[in-house]
């Protein structure tokens, strides 16, 4: 009886501590438990947070581009039952001074969610816009119709994706690398080079139209002022020039030996406008702009540098020029010599630009445009040596010329930049051939449905910026996304 009474106090003693281990045991779990339980709920207020912030990003996305003027955009708070999302704007970017809207923009984003237990659990998104079309996202973007054809020929490389709204054929010989030919279910890919193919389904991308009323607006403008400032007197510019903001009319322009332009105004020409052009000038005209741009006007041709080795053209951001080609359809605007140095200049003409012998030019917009008339219209880099636009100073060629060729780029020519071709009526052709262009070209159809010899290079970083004036209705972001625009 005295052992059965001993081992039932070691009984009691091991249940008291069997019940006192399973109480802590209890309490440790029930707070485990709620610790759970409350990293699972902010858990997922993080993520409804971001959800937040997301949704946030896509709607300043959709105000842009719904919006021709960026600037008029403001952020927003906006309110979705519990979830709450701000945006901001900042740090507008213009292609040029005198433009009417930016077209690059920061944007930051806030998501928030709150409960009754008055926590706040907030996530933040930042994106850059770019004012393009999905387009630029191609080494290649072309075709006017389904019934387009491209030939790429004669060892041409595409590095990086290709649009083909028709049937491509791919040389032997040649060849699409780092990339996809995409192309409509009803086309075809064929030739002996190198490429992968994928079909795509309707609806199929079409090509952008640029809306080219800043550039045509420019044009309109001066062409009134060449019209306003008629003179009989031609200038010999020999000396130094600063303007202060004022208009130097004369019939004809020319400039010789060592001087510079500097200042901001407008220098008009009625007839002809010769920057160390003429093959008798020497010594260096250095254009520095300063307080604005420095415009210069000719009614007929406008020549910057000459083909021999004995004069220098420099200029710095804040050079315009433009050509009217009012009495000759073969007057045009000439920027020529490997001693000739522009940066940050707007090139206009209503006929013909012609960059070439070896011209270099970095941070600049081309833009020709002559309306109703295709006989004698383009924009045109040419000749080994001639370097438009760098990796760090991009350039933006923009033909609307209805001529084949409308764009050239040949002769050993090499373009870092965007190049764009298309005019109202879709008939304009481009001619690419022995040419070298880093960073994005489109355009609807090719000369003789080919390009030849030539090396085209995808790269995002070569997409000037910000973007050249004109593509409204496209947003796009920085850096490179394929997910969405």
């Amino acid at each position: 009886m005295k052992n059965l009474n001993k081992i039932k106090g070691v009984s009691i003693i091991a249940a008291i501590a069997i019940m006192l281990i399973c109480s802590i045991l209890g309490v440790v779990m029930a707070q485990l438990l709620g610790v759970t339980s409350r990293g699972s709920v902010d858990y997922m207020r993080s993520s409804q947070a971001f959800a937040a912030a997301q949704a946030g990003l896509n709607w300043q996305m959709m105000q842009l581009a719904s919006t021709a003027n960026w600037n008029s955009v403001a952020g927003q708070t906006v309110s979705l039952g519990g979830w709450i999302f701000t945006t901001s704007l900042s740090n507008w970017a213009q292609p040029q001074s005198d433009s009417t809207t930016s077209t690059r923009v920061d944007i930051s984003v806030i998501g928030k969610t709150s409960s009754a237990d008055a926590a706040t659990i907030q996530r933040t998104m930042e994106q850059q816009a770019w004012k393009l079309p999905s387009a630029t996202k191609f080494a290649l973007f072309w075709g006017r119709d389904t019934g387009a054809w491209l030939e790429l020929r004669s060892n041409t490389v595409v590095n990086g994706d290709i649009w083909s709204r028709g049937t491509m054929t791919v040389q032997t010989g040649s060849s699409v690398l780092n990339g996809v030919v995409y192309r409509p279910d009803t086309r075809d890919v064929n030739g002996g080079g190198t490429y992968i193919e994928q079909a795509i389904i309707p609806p199929y991308p079409a090509m952008p139209a640029i809306n080219s009323s800043y550039y045509t607006g420019l044009i309109n403008t001066y062409n009134s002022l060449i019209d306003a400032n008629s003179s009989s007197t031609d200038i010999d510019q020999a000396t130094d020039l600063v303007l202060t903001g004022n208009t130097i009319n004369c019939r004809d322009f020319s400039t010789d030996g060592n001087i510079t332009i500097s200042g901001h105004g407008f220098i008009v020409a009625n007839r002809n406008m010769q920057l160390h052009s003429e093959n008798n000038n020497d010594g260096t005209l250095a254009i520095s702009p300063s307080g604005g741009n420095i415009v210069f006007l000719a009614a007929r041709n406008l020549e910057v540098n000459s083909g021999q080795s004995d004069t220098t053209v420099t200029g710095s951001s804040g050079i315009r020029m433009y050509s009217r080609s009012e009495t000759n359809a073969n007057q045009l605007l000439t920027i020529r010599n490997n001693t000739t140095n522009i940066d940050g200049a707007l090139i206009l003409a209503n006929r013909r630009i012609s960059v070439q012998n070896s011209a270099n030019l970095t941070d600049s917009t081309f833009f020709v445009n002559y309306p109703g008339d295709d006989s004698n219209n383009y924009l045109r880099v040419t000749d080994s040596g001639t370097t438009v636009g760098t990796a760090s100073n991009p350039c933006s060629l923009i033909s609307i010329s209805p001529r084949d060729p409308g764009l050239i780029i040949n002769d050993n020519a090499a373009v870092t930049g965007l190049v764009y071709h298309k005019d109202a009526a879709n008939n304009g052709y481009t001619q690419i051939s022995t040419a070298t262009i880093t960073g994005s070209v489109i355009a609807s159809q090719y000369t003789n449905d080919r390009i030849v010899t030539s090396t085209i290079t995808y790269d995002p970083s070569a997409i000037p910026d910000p973007p050249p004036e004109g593509f409204d209705g496209f947003v796009t972001k920085k850096p490179n996304s394929w997910e969405g625009n």
